[in-house]
């Protein structure tokens, strides 16, 4: 008897886990539907140029890590706040069970991505094309320097090339109203004309014979 009580305990030191309760699937499905109900909500911080991350409706049966920095986070309350996060770029969050039967279990991964931010937006540069897609505070592109300086020279002349082009269309509108009103009353135009034209060589002719 004593063989065996020392032998269960040996078996209980090497192996702990084996008289633990198994992970349940139910117990996952309640761990995947808290680890759901987390909300992450962005604040952008003009100063840093950064995203502050508030992640809200934790659970102390859950614990969470952010696989980009690496670092772990534990229950400490329902909300907490990460700072440094860039924008226009994703991040993944891996949620863990803290329940004993399930401890380190994966129950969920959830992708975050902060929207873009347009350092540009208040540049002289943008003075005036506030209502650019490029000039725009949130945009999914970051502009380098050299491209924003482009896009700004290339709206620029687009707008000049307009004008001219509105110009020639002005002009060609105007011979084009003069065709139709000729087209529209070329029966008492012409005649007109042609009587008119006769009517000058026969003065002309007059004139000239009279000289002589």
């Amino acid at each position: 008897m004593k063989k065996k009580l020392i032998i269960l305990l040996c078996l209980l030191f090497i192996f702990p886990n084996a008289v633990s309760a198994s992970c349940t699937d139910q117990e996952i499905v309640k761990m995947n539907k808290l680890a759901s109900n987390v909300k992450f909500t962005p604040i952008f911080d003009e100063n840093t140029e950064k995203y502050n991350l508030i992640i809200s409706n934790l659970s102390p049966l859950l614990y969470f890590k952010d696989l980009r920095s690496g670092n772990v986070y534990y229950y400490s309350s329902s909300e907490i706040i990460l700072y440094g996060y860039n924008p226009n770029e994703s991040y993944r969050f891996k949620f863990y069970s803290n329940l004993p039967a399930c401890s380190g279990s994966n129950v969920l991964s959830k992708y975050f991505t902060f929207p873009g931010y347009n350092k540009w937006y208040k540049d002289p540069i943008c003075n005036g094309l506030e209502e650019q897609k490029f000039c725009q505070k949130w945009t999914k592109y970051n502009y380098s320097a050299e491209e924003i300086v482009k896009l700004v020279e290339d709206y620029k002349n687009s707008l000049k090339d307009n004008e001219e082009n509105n110009k020639k269309e002005e002009q060609l509108g105007f011979y084009d109203k003069l065709f139709r009103f000729y087209l529209n009353y070329y029966y008492i135009i012409l005649p007109l004309f042609i009587i008119s034209l006769i009517s000058f060589i026969i003065w002309k002719r007059k004139k000239e014979s009279s000289l002589f």
